[in-house]
């Protein structure tokens, strides 16, 4: 249990963006936790339509068949991804 516990400490501290939220979180409430930190979205990164607009719910996000992606500025500007299972829209959540 103990090895466990501890494997997962490891991979959350070596994957900063992660460490703020819970695997399986919904994105929207772990984008919440993030922006309440002082993390900033990479608005810039998303899909956009045609006329420009965000393509999904977030505009951070770019969606592959199953898995998405959300990038980060971390409170020290640093860039930060994370990987999201995908939804639909608002539906996705934290890997």
């Amino acid at each position: 249990m103990h090895k466990v516990f501890f494997a997962a400490l490891a991979f959350l501290l070596a994957s900063p963006a992660l460490a703020q939220v819970a695997s399986g979180t919904p994105y929207e409430q772990a984008r919440a936790a993030l922006l309440a930190k002082g993390w900033k979205p990479d608005v810039s990164y998303g899909a956009r339509t045609g006329r420009g607009e965000p393509l999904y719910h977030f505009p951070e996000i770019w969606c592959g068949p199953q898995i998405c992606r959300a990038k980060w500025r971390d409170s020290s500007g640093a860039p930060q991804a994370i990987m999201l299972n995908r939804g639909f829209n608002k539906d996705h959540t934290v890997q």
